[in-house]
């Protein structure tokens, strides 16, 4: 009929023992590179026109970071189907990264990718349409183009890395449950790598954040100390010597100014997933609200009406008396 039914690849230097090409078909490479697989995400993909408004590259971060933390609980459950679709998504969302990412983090983002990449090899087939939200995300980022490794841009790359790092640790228990030890290891050095990038992706934003605990008051201080205890009464202890604490109490405190109620909000994010496997919980608080509450992931400094200089006091007149001399009276000669 003239259709293409299939294709096959080959290396150049790699031959048989009669000089012939190897070739492989692209089911025996990963069972998503057969050619109806490629052509069914080809038809699935939306197609980007030339009227659809580019989003931002800090919009297109934080867009990604709700299919992100639905990956994360995919890759606990049953579904062998449902997992291995989340675990191709996310490989596309982190190539995408990697690609529009700024110098200060491209290199740990490319690695992490390559790494992870192989962590999407397995014979299980992907469920049909369970990784469209995270190939949608990826999009976006790509779309969005280049981000800026400062401002918003760095502090919602930050964001999804912090969601990403547990991501990739899911996957690695997942593999590791199924006797899949090279796609383990492959998982678990992606999340070393994210986690590089994690550091410097959020320094400065959190060391933004750190100076405006600073300069709360003290009542303020301990009102959300005590959220934070009534929340997590078990691990409030160590939060308070983990690094990021003052971050989360700046961050408390900018949900309420922005109309939110800091323990219901907490509760929140407590409840969205588990934070035992999180090396550093305060940070994942921080970025779990921040993404919740639609906060900037940089604080904003005060714009506050400014204070009026004190006047200076006016000089006072100084008045002059004279006494006249009367009229007709001489005054004395020596």
């Amino acid at each position: 009929s003239g259709d293409t039914l299939g294709y096959k690849v080959a290396l150049p230097a790699d031959r048989n023992r009669a000089g012939e090409p190897v070739w492989f078909s692209g089911s025996k490479l990963a069972p998503d590179l057969s050619l109806p697989k490629i052509r069914h995400r080809l038809e699935t993909s939306a197609l980007d026109t030339e009227d659809e408004p580019r989003p931002r590259p800090a919009a297109a971060r934080r867009n990604a970071v709700t299919p992100v933390i639905r990956a994360a609980t995919a890759l606990d459950q049953d579904d062998d189907g449902t997992v291995v679709a989340q675990l191709v998504g996310t490989g596309e969302l982190l190539d995408a990264l990697a690609k529009t990412a700024p110098a200060t983090t491209r290199r740990e983002l490319s690695q992490a990718a390559r790494a992870f990449e192989r962590a999407t090899r397995t014979h299980e087939r992907a469920a049909r349409a369970d990784h469209r939200a995270l190939r949608s995300a990826a999009r976006g980022v790509l779309r969005a183009g280049d981000a800026l490794g400062r401002g918003e841009d760095g502090g919602t790359t930050a964001m999804v890395l912090s969601t990403l790092v547990l991501v990739t640790l899911a996957a690695a228990r997942w593999h590791s449950a199924h006797g899949h030890a090279q796609q383990a290891a492959a998982a678990r050095q992606a999340a070393q790598h994210l986690r590089t990038a994690y550091q410097a992706a959020a320094a400065p934003p959190l060391r933004a954040m750190h100076d405006h605990a600073r300069r709360l008051p003290e009542p303020v201080r301990h009102q959300h100390t005590a959220t934070i205890v009534g929340a997590l009464p078990e691990q409030a202890a160590r939060l308070r010597h983990e690094p990021g604490w003052d971050a989360l109490l700046a961050t408390l405190d900018q949900a309420r100014h922005a109309g939110h109620d800091p323990a219901a909000l907490l509760k929140t994010v407590v409840e969205q997933r588990e934070l035992d496997t999180a090396e550093n919980v305060n940070d994942v608080l921080i970025w779990r609200i921040r993404h919740t509450a639609g906060l900037p992931t940089i604080p904003k400094p005060a714009t506050g009406p400014a204070p009026a200089r004190p006047r200076a006091p006016k000089p006072t007149a100084v008045v002059t008396y004279t006494t006249p001399t009367p009229s007709g009276q001489r005054r004395s000669r020596r």
